[in-house]
């Protein structure tokens, strides 16, 4: 429940952050996700892993399909 919840929060923060922030912002986001839940040590770093690629995943996905796959 603790891992959802995260990686939902980081997806979430990241989303908003990188408006905002360089892209090593990144990694801030996943910190204050990994301190409001109160996790540490492997899962935080898994959940940080998973959460900005599939976010990443989407978005190079939606852009490639907004554009007839010229990106690919």
């Amino acid at each position: 429940m603790k891992f959802s919840a995260q990686l939902i929060l980081i997806a979430l923060f990241t989303f908003i952050g990188q408006y905002f922030l360089p892209w090593w912002g990144l990694f801030f986001t996943a910190g204050v996700a990994g301190m409001i839940i109160k996790s540490k040590g492997l899962p935080t770093f898994l959940a940080g892993f998973t959460a900005i690629a599939a976010l990443w995943f989407g978005q190079i996905y939606f852009i490639d399909v907004a554009n007839e796959s010229i990106l690919s």
